[in-house]
């Protein structure tokens, strides 16, 4: 096995260190690649924070892979998600416990839908 291959990228602004057995320039394609995602969601929504455009970004790049591989499916490869492949839900929350957790009648709420709805053209 090679060495691992060590490199510094920006992403969102921020330095990261990377190790891994692909090439520098190919850890570098990928950096840019996710910093180009986050900088699109980033321009349309300027109020939302870097972990939200860090989130969106994934799940549009995630959408893009997963559009990919239904596209040019492999023989070897599991289904994507699990038993949620085929929903449009997402998988439901454990309820919290302890001290400070909902009390009876309360009702936990998710974020509204517009934080996590930047995805367009089709996309989730």
């Amino acid at each position: 096995m090679s060495d691992k291959v060590k490199t510094v990228v920006r992403i969102g602004g921020q330095e990261y260190r990377l190790s891994g057995y692909e090439s520098e320039e190919y850890m570098h394609r990928v950096a840019i690649y996710v910093d180009r995602k986050m900088n699109e969601i980033a321009k349309q929504f300027t109020d939302l924070s870097t972990t939200m455009i860090a989130v969106l970004a994934a799940l549009n790049i995630a959408d893009e892979l997963i559009r990919e591989r239904s596209r040019n499916p492999q023989p070897d490869e599991p289904p994507e998600a699990g038993e949620y492949a085929d929903r449009r839900e997402v998988p439901p929350r454990e309820a919290p416990t302890g001290p400070g957790s909902a009390r009876e009648g309360k009702v936990r709420r998710d974020p509204p839908a517009e934080n996590v709805a930047v995805l367009k053209k089709g996309r989730i």
